[in-house]
């Protein structure tokens, strides 16, 4: 889309990757904004992945409150991921760095 002068994305991802996604939503100017983007998506897809793991909101929500931010709770019958799977979350939160980047206290919520 943004190959094709596309003006943004909707994606749950930017709830905890947020400066990561508004790059990738940034119109390409040249070939090297595509090289920019490739490194960034590609280093994000472990995260996207998790985000989209289960049925939308219930895996970015419950790893939203792993990282301490604030989130409404999930609608019945949705329930919270389980801790084994939360911690593929967790776990991408902390390769990306995303952690020390934003502040995300995820120490005590690992499995």
């Amino acid at each position: 889309t943004m190959a094709l002068g596309g003006q943004g994305t909707a994606n749950m991802t930017g709830n905890l990757a947020p400066a990561e996604m508004a790059e990738l939503s940034t119109p390409w100017r040249n070939d090297g904004d595509a090289a920019r983007f490739r490194a960034q998506y590609l280093a994000l897809l472990p995260l996207m992945h998790f985000n989209y793991s289960a049925i939308n909101p219930v895996a970015v929500k419950s790893l939203m409150r792993a990282c301490g931010l604030p989130v409404g709770s999930l609608r019945k019958p949705l329930r919270e991921l389980d801790p084994t799977a939360l911690a593929a979350g967790i776990r991408a939160i902390r390769d990306l760095e995303l952690d020390k980047r934003y502040g995300y206290d995820v120490r005590d919520h690992a499995p």
